[in-house]
């Protein structure tokens, strides 16, 4: 129960520090990290929790995927989940794009979803999207944007 709680006080903690820890405005390479335990997502993103970190607006795609991962083995989800984080795979890093990430913040649901796109509107439309369909019908309205950020000259 104490987990569940924590990460639910956790994850607004988590958007704002990701925000506020972003350098290098100039640049436009961004990473996307995620970590799950299991196949795909787990039944219960509150018990299991979901890691994942982004960063934007580096120099190199190097810096950004090391600073992703970083962020993902910092989040708040459980330590066995955390130690799951790589570098998502397609695409691995974006440059000049739009980040989201949405997910429901009820305890026991699936919702959880991310995008790319070249705008913030259309990655955070299509992270919700995916969020709502991995809760659900009976849950899909409680998926919000949770993070969402655009790197160079995106936005």
């Amino acid at each position: 129960m104490g987990e569940r709680i924590r990460l639910k006080i956790a994850l607004p903690a988590l958007t704002l520090a990701l925000a506020l820890t972003t350098i290098n405005r100039a640049s436009g390479e961004g990473a996307i990290a995620q970590g799950v335990l299991g196949e795909g997502l787990p039944s219960d993103i509150a018990k299991f929790g979901v890691a994942w970190g982004f960063s934007y607006n580096y120099k190199t795609e190097a810096e950004a995927k090391v600073r992703a991962m970083d962020e993902c083995a910092k989040s708040p989800a459980p330590e066995p989940t955390q130690k799951k984080c790589k570098i998502v795979k397609e695409p691995s890093s974006f440059h000049d794009q739009c980040v989201a990430a949405a997910l429901d913040r009820e305890d026991g649901t699936p919702g959880w979803g991310w995008a790319i796109a070249d705008t913030k509107q259309d990655a955070e439309k299509a992270a919700l999207a995916l969020c709502k369909n991995t809760a659900g019908p009976g849950r899909a309205a409680a998926c919000v944007v949770a993070q969402s950020e655009c790197d160079g000259s995106a936005n």
